[in-house]
C-alpha cells in the first residue's frame, strides 16, 4: 500500500501510468475520497460522472491505491460488446458450451482474482445480465457459461456510468435492486467546468504527453489562449480538452499556441445547446432545471463556499478591474510572495502566475 503522508495533489500511480491532475477544491476532495475508498474493504464502488470527465482514471486510482495493486485491473465497456458475447466476456465459458467453444475461456471476473473488475457504462448492460451480476455481488460467486461449478470472486467491482440510472429504473431498463447494491459507495467525478482552476495544469500535462507521443516540440501557450481554454464550458470534459490540444499540435505544430488555433467556438455553441445549461448538484449526480451558464457558475461557487463572498453592486462592476485589484492586494499582503498570495486567493501557484502574467504583474514577485 502506498504511503498516504505524501501531498495528495501530486499523487501518481505506483506504475507511473497515470497521475490525477488538479488541486482545486473539487479535485482535492475527490482524491481524498478515492484514497479512503481504495484503502477500505468496500467490495463495490459506483462512479458517477459525465462522459470524458475521468471515471476510468478514478477507477484505476482505486485499484492502484488498494491493498492489491499488483493484481489485475480488468475493464470492459458494457456498451461496446454485443449482448450475446458480454456474458462470456465477464464470466468465461466451458469447452462445448456452444458451437464455437473449442476450449475453456476464462472471463474477466476469474482473471481479476483479488484485483478489480471495472464495468464501464453499466447502464448499457442487458437486463438478463443485470440479474446475474446482482447474484455475483450478493454471493461473491459465479459460474462459467455452460459450467456447473461455482467459482469464488475475491476482488472488487467498480462500476461507472454517465447516465441517470434513476430515470432508467423508472422506465424499466435498469434494475432497482442492482442500482441500490451498486450505489453503496458512490463517487462523483466533477465535470471540467466545475474545476476550471485545474485547466492550466491539465493543459501543461496534456501538452507534455501529447507532444511526446506525436514526436513534436512541446509548445508554449499564450496568455489569451490559456484564458480562452480556462473559460470554455467543455461539454466533453478532459477528453475534449485533450482532443483539442492534439488537433492543434497536428495541424499547426506551433511553438506558441494562440487563440485562433484552438477553434473553440463550435464547443461553446454545442455546450450552450446541450448540457452546459444545467447545474449538477454536488454528490448527487442529479441535474436540476436549466439555467444560464453564468448562473450555473455562480450557483456552483455558492454551493462550494456555502456563503456569499461578494455582493454585486446595483450598477455592476468591471470584472477584470476587480480581478486585478484582488491580485494586487494579495501580492501586497504577502509581500509579493507568489506561494502565499496563491494561498490567500485559494488558487494554485500555477494559476496565480497565469493571472499575474495576464495583467503584467509578474515583475517583482517571487
Amino acid at each position: 500500500m502506498q504511503n498516504t503522508s505524501r501531498h495528495i495533489e501530486q499523487e501518481v500511480s505506483p506504475s507511473q501510468n497515470f497521475a490525477i491532475i488538479g488541486d482545486s477544491e473539487a479535485m482535492t476532495r475527490l482524491k481524498k475520497i478515492i484514497r479512503r475508498v481504495a484503502e477500505s474493504k468496500a467490495d463495490t464502488v459506483f462512479i458517477h460522472g459525465e462522459s470524458g470527465s475521468g471515471k476510468e482514471l478514478a477507477a484505476r486510482a482505486i485499484h492502484e491505491w488498494s491493498d492489491h495493486p499488483a493484481d489485475p485491473f480488468v475493464e470492459i465497456n458494457c456498451a461496446s460488446i454485443p449482448e450475446n458475447l458480454l456474458e462470456s466476456e465477464l464470466f468465461g465459458y466451458e469447452k462445448g458450451a456452444f458451437t464455437d467453444a473449442k476450449e475453456r475461456k476464462l472471463g474477466l471476473f476469474e482473471i481479476a482474482g483479488r484485483g478489480t473488475v471495472f464495468l464501464d457504462e453499466i447502464g448499457e448492460m442487458p437486463a438478463k445480465l443485470q440479474a446475474k451480476l446482482l447474484r455475483v455481488m450478493e454471493c461473491r460467486r459465479f459460474k462459467r457459461v455452460g459450467g456447473t461449478r461455482d467459482i469464488d470472486f475475491l476482488g472488487r467491482i467498480v462500476a461507472a456510468t454517465h447516465r441517470h440510472l434513476e430515470e432508467e429504473i423508472h422506465n424499466g431498463s435498469f434494475r432497482a435492486d442492482l442500482f441500490y447494491r451498486l450505489n453503496v459507495v458512490p463517487i462523483v467525478v466533477p465535470p471540467l467546468r466545475d474545476r476550471r482552476g485545474d485547466i492550466p495544469a491539465l493543459v501543461d500535462f496534456l501538452l507534455t504527453k501529447t507532444s511526446a507521443a506525436l514526436g513534436v516540440a512541446k509548445p508554449e501557450v499564450s496568455t489569451d489562449a490559456m484564458y480562452d481554454l480556462a473559460k470554455c464550458s467543455w461539454p466533453g470534459n478532459v477528453r475534449e480538452l485533450k482532443n483539442i490540444l492534439q488537433r492543434t499540435l497536428i495541424f499547426h505544430q506551433p511553438r506558441l499556441i494562440t487563440p485562433d488555433m484552438l477553434e473553440l467556438e463550435a464547443i461553446e455553441s454545442r455546450a450552450s445547446s446541450h448540457d452546459a445549461g444545467y447545474l449538477q448538484s454536488p454528490g448527487s449526480g442529479a441535474l436540476s432545471h436549466p439555467v444560464s451558464s453564468t448562473v450555473a457558475l455562480a450557483g456552483a461557487s455558492r454551493l462550494a463556499s456555502s456563503k456569499e463572498i461578494f455582493l454585486l453592486p446595483t450598477g455592476g462592476i468591471d470584472l477584470e478591474d476587480l480581478e486585478k485589484s484582488m491580485l494586487v492586494q494579495a501580492l501586497e499582503r504577502s509581500r509579493f510572495n507568489q506561494t502565499k498570495a496563491a494561498r490567500l486567493l485559494h488558487v494554485t501557484r500555477h494559476t496565480l502566475r497565469y493571472r499575474l502574467e495576464k495583467f503584467g504583474l509578474l515583475s517583482g514577485t517571487v
